[in-house]
């Protein structure tokens, strides 16, 4: 529906920068964000591939396959709407959770995992009970550290 959506913002950091950051992100009900860190990205070329996907109608979530290559990092944000805890939503096999956040009526994970092949990572599912099918909205993104 309208009232969900997934958003990536990427930014290079320094040594000199603050180490809080404040976003200004509008929304009339619940709005967050989970904030990573990775090293070593390649600045000229960072987001290597992405693919998304919503209503998976699938009670897990489907995260939808990427290319990456060897050394890259791969990224998974699955939005849920609707409140979950961390145990409907355990992260695919291979991966590890980075963060969590939930409202009353919304949740948000980010797994990820360094890739130790070249080639499409093939779609990954959370395990756990799930939820509601055409609930989650899920973002596949590879980061190049090449």
């Amino acid at each position: 529906g309208k009232d969900l959506a997934t958003v990536m913002f990427y930014r290079q950091v320094t040594n000199n920068d603050p180490m809080s950051l404040k976003l200004h992100m509008r929304g009339g009900t619940t709005t967050w964000a989970v904030i990573t860190s990775i090293t070593n990205v390649n600045q000229e070329d960072p987001i290597r591939s992405v693919s998304e996907t919503s209503c998976d109608l699938a009670k897990d979530s489907v995260f939808p396959s990427v290319f990456g290559k060897e050394n890259d990092v791969l990224l998974l944000s699955q939005s849920f709407d609707d409140s979950a805890v961390k145990s409907q939503f355990r992260r695919p096999v291979g991966t590890i959770r980075l963060g969590y956040t939930r409202s009353i009526d919304e949740a948000g994970f980010l797994f990820g995992e360094k890739l130790d092949h070249t080639g499409k990572t093939g779609e990954l599912t959370t395990r756990g009970d799930g939820g509601g099918s055409c609930k989650d909205a899920l973002l596949s993104v590879v980061v190049n550290r090449n």
